[in-house]
């Protein structure tokens, strides 16, 4: 459907094709009747009419599938002078969650007969208040929010307000030419907010705000024709000459992305120290590597008065960029399907740019043909991420009034004279945008850095591995601003800067914005801490739920299709909404346009494949039938299922085995699974279980010669692994298999899934499943509890309720103990990222992490449906140590509510009220009693 008939269109600007910000204005009267707004923008627009915020789009999308939205604008309407004003940005770059694309709005707003598309007619202007050359975010998202009040208009979304100085919009093509191929109308719900205000203030404190800040982009001047997100190689050094007006030292403040290494004076900086003398000093950053992150942070300290100039006493650009070099074959081998850049052409060779840094001749380098410019719109001194790292704690200091944080009504004196950083506790995991009125000197800033988790000892865990913050810059006066980007948190930092004055605040709060929560289904039982557990596992799906569900609020908010399976069984329980998961199975098929199977992640301009979760998609797609019921939605998915059932046999070797090319993890744990030639073995098991569920659906279809293929081919790779990965001498499936044998690491999680799977049969099942609950020692063992989710399926066929129930307990419990509102990406003090033992985990709210939440509400409580869409469901309580259990569970049919009594040496008593469309069958313990009641 294409409800377009304008053009795209853009304002004036010459500025670079990157992070740039446009405002579109339509003014118009109105004689009533129905009036929609169909409007769709390349990157994202926000939307206000009359000056009152309406939303933001389009969800995110395919290129060849661009999603659109439509507004009924009538309330919002008068009789003259009317204004449409939306803020549009336009990325330049591909990210995790967008492909990129030509920039432009596309808006067409139908009053009965009458049309006005996007033309000419509109007004426009770029918005130069949002800062172009900010630190990216990380290869996941886009920018940091840099937003400079005296440089723009505040009130320019009003219809009072003039638009003198804008000019007529320029219209760049036709709504069916180019890169959007097709428009959908949006298919879930739009977002809603909500207002969260602070519940503590955690500390005031003086700081001092210290260090030299760069922040440089380097891709584009590496790879000028790859606007993709796909990793990079990169071998080169930043050169230029360092003055000091005295002898002193030169330190390194490691942030997410520094340096590889450095040298001063032509000597090697050690232990992120070199001495410097006074005067001109040669300065040479090192980086050779395969990268993803697109932002290097630059951030050092020494003595006061320090010039960064390329040429010394003869000037020249603060930093020059030496290279790229061309690596080693071996370097520069990407480790998935499709994953990296391609290999560049015509570079200077590895042993030219080694020589260059054996020199350490930092002048020479930045002189030589080797040297480039860096543009200013990639290399930036204002990172507000990086300078909360530098800043220097002075100590504890006062607010006036600091009470008014919490109940968000009144006006909070923070002192001029040195810079307060304040931090406030919003007592949970919080996804959203963040809003607040100030009273300020002209050129004061606010800077706030969005971070989880504040250690015991009080160390503030900021977002390592991305650039988590955001600045305003003051005009002179009352002010009130909202974030346009939203940012997943527990504890915001407000640090203000240079105030000329003393500054007011009032109304600092988040309004959290995600997908709209029906919360019809509800756990509770005689444990409090497994309460506790399943809201935990609840919020972590809310704070994972936008227009798809994502892996985690705060690094990535990115759509991974394995995160997505687990959280679309948990949304159901939570929930009972299919719209959400139905939309994110069918985006996943999307992939399948340019990649033989599944990808790991949509959609996304980072090209991958993670066959693990190719496997979980189709379970995914299988759920989702059983859960509602939707044959239509089931039977769109077959068409997807049957052309990713085509790519999987490309990768089946003669042997029945499977060899894929791609991403080949399970689980943040020190598994063998090779990229690239090798046989691993959980894939293999994966494959297995998912083309047995995927034949069931198609049985279910009336697609018997589908199924009896699916079944086939899980039968023969079924039959290779026991035949080629199971090792006798270890009684155990090893982790992979290479050219030249077996590898000699055994995993818990490789087992799991075997036994799961039903790979593995009769004694093989009982080794896994011991091996399950006690690895012997040298086997690695869990990373997160994401594998844990499939360890908790392999145990639920043993019928050993307590020792279910305790392995939730146990391994979600000590979470909850730490004061978690959300669930981890990972336990805490593996060190599997990045060898970084220092922090307890990388994410502190991963839905993937969310499995207890449905388990305890389809296995303990004991509702889950036995036909498609709860036909027919079964009550089977699993009840342990637990003296009662009750809850709600929702249906397509209604919702069952459900309460059990298991007192020790009397029947359990079961009370039950079921809808009437529902056929149950029960299967509880010898003796028990129920009263069940329809409706």
């Amino acid at each position: 459907m294409n409800p377009f008939t304008g053009s795209w269109i853009w304002c004036l600007d010459t500025r670079p094709k990157v992070n740039r910000w446009a405002r579109f204005a339509k003014q118009f009267d109105y004689r009533g009747g129905d009036a929609v707004l169909h409007i769709t923008a390349d990157s994202r627009y926000i939307l206000w009419v009359n000056g009152s915020y309406l939303g933001e789009g389009p969800a995110r999308c395919w290129p060849w599938d661009w999603s659109y939205d439509s507004y009924d604008l009538t309330p919002y309407l008068r009789a003259k002078n009317n204004r449409i004003a939306v803020l549009v940005q336009h990325l330049g770059t591909g990210t995790m969650q967008y492909i990129h694309g030509p920039e432009g709005l596309l808006a067409q707003l139908e009053i009965d007969h009458q049309s006005l598309p996007t033309d000419a007619s509109w007004l426009a202007a770029p918005e130069l208040g949002m800062l172009q050359n900010s630190s990216r975010h990380g290869i996941q998202q886009g920018y940091e929010e840099v937003f400079d009040a005296r440089l723009t208009e505040l009130k320019w979304s009003c219809p009072d307000h003039s638009l003198s100085g804008w000019q007529p919009a320029v219209e760049l093509r036709s709504a069916e030419d180019g890169h959007h191929e097709n428009f959908i109308p949006r298919d879930i719900p739009a977002m809603t907010l909500q207002p969260y205000l602070p519940v503590k203030l955690e500390a005031v404190e003086a700081v001092k705000s210290q260090g030299y800040r760069f922040s440089l982009n380097p891709k584009p001047m590496l790879f000028p024709e790859d606007e993709a997100a796909n990793g990079y190689w990169q071998h080169f050094y930043l050169c230029t000459q360092l003055y000091s007006p005295v002898d002193g030292e030169l330190k390194l403040a490691p942030v997410s992305y520094y340096p590889h290494a450095i040298k001063v004076n032509g000597v090697l900086m050690e232990n992120n120290v070199a001495p410097l003398k006074a005067g001109w000093n040669g300065l040479m950053m090192k980086y050779r590597c395969m990268m993803h992150h697109p932002t290097h942070q630059i951030t050092l300290t020494g003595p006061n008065g320090l010039k960064f100039a390329a040429y010394g006493d003869q000037g020249g650009d603060e930093l020059m960029l030496v290279g790229n070099f061309f690596g080693k074959p071996e370097e520069m081998t990407g480790p998935g399907f499709h994953d990296f850049a391609p290999k560049p052409v015509g570079l200077p060779s590895v042993e030219e740019g080694e020589a260059v840094w054996d020199s350490g001749d930092a002048l020479a380098a930045a002189k030589s043909s080797y040297a480039q410019h860096i543009p200013e719109h990639l290399m930036t001194r204002i990172d507000p991420s990086a300078q909360f790292y530098m800043d220097e704690v002075l100590g504890d200091t006062q607010l006036g009034d600091p009470e008014g944080f919490i109940n968000g009504n009144q006006w909070v004196t923070v002192p001029a004279g040195t810079d307060t950083r304040i931090t406030l506790d919003f007592g949970k995991e919080l996804l959203g945008l963040l809003q607040f009125d100030v009273i300020a000197a002209e050129g004061t800033v606010l800077d706030v850095m969005f971070f989880e988790y504040i250690a015991p000892d009080g160390r503030r865990d900021w977002c390592d591995w991305c650039s988590h913050a955001l600045r305003y810059v003051c005009v002179d006066g009352r002010q009130s601003y909202t974030a346009t980007h939203r940012k997943g948190m527990r504890y915001a930092a407000i640090t203000i800067r240079g105030a000329a004055k003393p500054v007011l605040l009032r109304g600092v709060k988040m309004l959290f914005q995600g997908y709209p929560q029906a919360r019809q289904g509800s756990f509770q039982c005689a444990d409090g801490k497994l309460n506790a557990i399943w809201e935990a596992g609840a919020h972590s799906l809310r704070c994972c739920a936008e227009d798809t569900y994502t892996d985690c609020p705060t690094f990535e908010r990115v759509h991974w299709v394995g995160d997505a399976r687990n959280e679309a069984l948990v949304d159901y329980t939570v929930n009972g909404d299919p719209r959400l998961w139905l939309h994110c199975v069918k985006q996943i098929a999307g992939s399948l346009h340019r990649s033989p199977i599944v990808e790991s992640h949509v959609p996304s301009d980072w090209w991958n494949i993670l066959p693990a979760w190719t496997a979980l998609w189709m379970r995914m797609c299988v759920e989702y039938y059983q859960f509602t019921g939707d044959s239509t939605g089931a039977r769109e998915l077959m068409v997807s299922l049957k052309k990713n059932h085509e790519g999987i046999e490309q990768f089946v070797r003669e042997d029945g085995l499977i060899e894929i090319t791609g991403w080949n993890m399970f689980d943040w744990a020190p598994m063998d699974t090779p990229s690239t030639g090798a046989v691993v073995t959980h894939i293999c098991c994966f494959f297995v279980l998912a083309l047995r569920d995927v034949a069931h659906l198609a049985h279910q279809l009336n697609d018997n010669a589908f199924a009896d293929n699916c079944t086939a081919l899980a039968d023969r790779i079924k039959q290779a692994v026991n035949a080629k990965l199971w090792n006798e001498e270890k009684q155990a499936y090893t982790d992979c298999l290479r050219p030249e044998g077996q590898s000699k690491v055994f995993s818990q999680q490789t087992q799991t899934v075997a036994a799961s799977s039903g790979v593995a049969e009769g004694e093989r099942a009982t080794r896994c499943l011991s091996i399950i609950h006690n690895p012997p020692e040298g086997f690695v063992v869990s990373g997160s509890p994401f594998y844990e989710f499939f360890l908790l399926e392999a145990l639920q066929s043993e019928g050993k309720d307590q020792a279910f129930i305790d392995r939730i307990r146990n391994d979600w419990g000590f979470i909850i103990d730490a004061g978690a509102t959300t669930f981890w990406e990972m336990f805490s003090g593996t060190g599997w990222i990045n060898n970084d033992t220092s922090r307890v985990t990388r994410s502190f709210c991963h839905g993937w992490s969310a499995a207890p939440t449905f388990f305890l509400t389809n296995w303990v409580l004991g509702v889950r449906p036995l036909e498609p869409g709860f036909k027919k469901m079964v009550i089977e309580p699993h009840a342990g140590d637990l003296l009662w259990s009750r809850g709600t569970v929702p249906t397509p049919h209604g919702v069952v509510n459900l309460n059990w009594v298991n007192e020790p040496g009397k029947p359990m008593r079961l009370t039950a009220k079921i809808p009437q469309a529902i056929e149950f069958e029960l299967r509880l313990p010898e003796g028990a009693t129920t009263d069940i009641s329809r409706f």
